[in-house]
């Protein structure tokens, strides 16, 4: 049986990420981290788990993950030019917090969700991974 932790699982990726896994994989156990509880969204996890990742350390009771997805970020370029810190402390926090925690408890399978923010002003459209990073944001720098 797979084991899968989805963080951000209550959002639009992450709730679409543990419906595609259970869908795939009808018997992997997922364990479900947000913020935010939204009940009506609990059949699509085993567990939930609502803690703030962006400032607590995250740990998975000796549970054996075969992968961790991370959706756990704040996504509205306009809010974050409002309030640039909160962006930044939850954005790098999660991500720094859930892989401290990969590495410590042996994970090797991490898949991070990031944004074509990134890329600020694309050089091109369609966007090609390999263009250059250029982000014009506090959510596409974080």
């Amino acid at each position: 049986m797979k084991t899968f932790v989805v963080t951000g699982c209550n959002g639009y990726i992450g709730s679409h990420m543990c419906y595609e896994l259970k869908k795939a994989y009808p018997d992997c156990y997922i364990l479900g981290v947000d913020k935010t509880d939204k009940p009506y969204l609990r059949h699509l996890y085993d567990d939930f788990s609502g803690i703030d990742i962006s400032v607590n350390p995250v740990y998975f009771s000796n549970k054996s993950i075969d992968c961790i997805f991370h959706f756990a970020a704040y996504i509205s370029v306009e809010e974050s030019e409002r309030k640039p810190w909160e962006y930044y402390r939850n954005n790098i926090g999660s991500t720094l917090n859930i892989i401290d925690a990969a590495k410590r408890d042996g994970i090797k399978n991490f898949i991070f969700s990031s944004t074509a923010a990134v890329y600020g002003e694309p050089e091109s459209i369609p966007i090609i991974e390999t263009q250059r990073v250029n982000p014009i944001s506090p959510y596409g720098r974080s």
